[in-house]
């Protein structure tokens, strides 16, 4: 990757998490509640170019060790491990993002806690559908 195409990619993530910053203060002063596990806040998946950029928020004193992001595809129930996030425990919520570089047309994600007991949760599945500007060109 060259430069500009890092400092594009870099800009479009920074649009990304501003407009999610946006969207999460909406959503407090709303007071719209987006349940997934008793340890995600929230857990959220968007296109910036050709790739997925997932997202997710942690509750205050999470007892999480890592986090497993697994992905199906299509109408596949079958999930595979794509990546492995170590948490940063703190007082506070955190965010975490992990970008999928070669999604398919249907993606469905869903992370796997696993807790510093060695105790496992799932979020919800969240399924992320890629829009292809070449469908339909010949």
């Amino acid at each position: 990757m060259n430069r500009m195409q890092y400092l594009s990619k870099l800009s479009l993530i920074l649009i990304f998490l501003s407009l999610n910053s946006f969207v999460r203060a909406e959503s407090e002063m709303l007071n719209i509640e987006h349940p997934l596990s008793e340890h995600l806040a929230e857990f959220n998946g968007s296109q910036i170019g050709d790739e997925i950029i997932l997202d997710w928020f942690t509750e205050k004193d999470v007892k999480a060790k890592i986090f497993i992001i697994e992905k199906a595809v299509g109408e596949s129930k079958h999930f595979d491990e794509i990546g492995v996030i170590m948490t940063r425990n703190h007082n506070e919520e955190i965010m975490y993002l992990f970008e999928d570089p070669n999604p398919s047309l249907i993606n469905k994600y869903r992370i796997k806690i696993v807790m510093e007991d060695g105790s496992k949760s799932y979020s919800d599945t969240l399924i992320v559908q890629k829009s292809d500007s070449d469908i339909g060109k010949k």
